[in-house]
């Protein structure tokens, strides 16, 4: 019985290996039927089948194979004509074998993608000195207006292929709301936006504050430029604040310091009480333990109770002489201590009141009376 059999030979391995063509050909033609038939007949008498003898050899052939392989155009790109391109920066496509260029759908207003092939609008981030306000999710408007476009070209209004993947897609847009929005506003003053920012991470700069993540109220601290009047806001001046600014909402104040402006200490009710001591040119906001004064303010009672019991005893006396009510009259010394006493008391809250910068030597002097007033008030 006689067998006619065809040796296939390829050119490659699929993986990535090949053999030049030419020398496959004088391979094959080197063969004869005597080797051929040893070579074979070696195999089927190892597999226990009788000997093979090969009669004659055929001319080598050399052909050309055309297989076609489904291929679907991904994600972030389009084709066409056998190319597949990426959608460019500033565009993203969340969508499957399309084959247009208006595939490929443009960020929203001040934003931009940092990659090229983007397939989803949050791939679009926010232009430097913006921030995205919007953390929701909801229809990608856009990309039905792309497609809708494509639908209503005349090029394609006669075009059942093209109308049914359009239509089909167009289903799936309308009812998909988990496409993120982005919504790009201008950073606030106080911020440092680079690219890529959003509301609930906004980059504070030191010296300034806001009571949550969810807030664009960015407040300038009372105490900011204290240590840098003239040359805050500018890279020369590093904030002696509480307010320690950055992306994190919740951690805005400086060691030991919490509430707005961060102003109020963290009391630990097993450690003593401490007082807020706000910034100034020679030292950064911190706060400092009250201490236990007890004994010295009993002491100050005691000379302040005696003071007055020693000028209530002479105004007794002085009352008593026709001088004093003519002193009194002309000069009119009560009032006078009244308006001082007033002037002490504003003057020492001036530059917060009025949110003023005084020389250094004046708030030396206001910060030593606010001390010493604090010592004297602590129990």
């Amino acid at each position: 019985m006689l067998f006619r059999s065809t040796i296939t030979i390829a050119t490659s391995d699929g993986s990535g290996k090949t053999a030049d063509l030419s020398t496959i050909e004088e391979a094959a033609a080197a063969v004869d039927t005597t080797t051929l038939t040893a070579a074979i007949s070696e195999v089927t008498v190892a597999a226990g089948l009788p000997p093979v003898v090969v009669s004659g050899l055929q001319p080598s052939v050399q052909a050309t194979a055309e297989i076609e392989v489904p291929f679907a155009c991904p994600a972030g790109k389009w084709c066409t004509a056998g190319l597949v391109v990426d959608c460019p920066l500033g565009t993203y496509n969340p969508l499957e074998d399309q084959d247009f260029a208006t595939a490929c759908v443009m960020c929203p207003i001040n934003s931009y993608t940092v990659r090229t092939g983007a397939t989803s609008r949050s791939d679009c981030v926010c232009d430097s000195d913006f921030y995205d306000a919007n953390a929701t999710t909801d229809i990608d408007w856009a990309l039905l207006a792309n497609l809708n476009e494509v639908k209503n070209d005349p090029r394609n209004i006669g075009n059942a292929i093209v109308q049914a993947r359009v239509n089909r897609y167009l289903a799936i847009v309308s009812r998909n709301t988990s496409a993120a929005v982005i919504n790009c506003q201008v950073c606030p003053y106080g911020t440092n936006c680079m690219q890529g920012e959003t509301l609930e991470a906004l980059p504070l700069v030191r010296g300034f504050f806001r009571v949550g993540d969810d807030s664009t109220d960015v407040r300038k601290c009372p105490d900011a430029d204290a240590n840098c009047s003239v040359t805050f806001g500018t890279e020369a001046c590093v904030s002696a604040s509480g307010c320690i600014g950055g992306t994190d909402a919740t951690a805005l104040c400086a060691s030991g310091l919490s509430g707005t402006f961060c102003r109020t200490c963290i009391n630990d009710q097993a450690e003593l009480l401490s007082f807020y001591v706000k910034a100034d040119e020679i030292q950064e906001a911190h706060c400092r333990e009250c201490g236990n004064n007890l004994a010295m303010s009993a002491f100050m009672a005691i000379v302040v109770l005696c003071g007055f019991g020693v000028a209530a005893a002479l105004l007794v006396r002085l009352k008593r002489k026709p001088s004093f009510a003519y002193v009194m009259a002309t000069f009119t010394p009560d009032n006078k201590l009244k308006n001082l006493i007033g002037f002490y008391m504003v003057a020492t809250k001036i530059d917060v009141i009025y949110d003023v910068a005084l020389p250094a030597d004046v708030r030396a002097v206001l910060r030593r009376s606010e001390e010493h007033t604090s010592e004297l008030q602590s129990p």
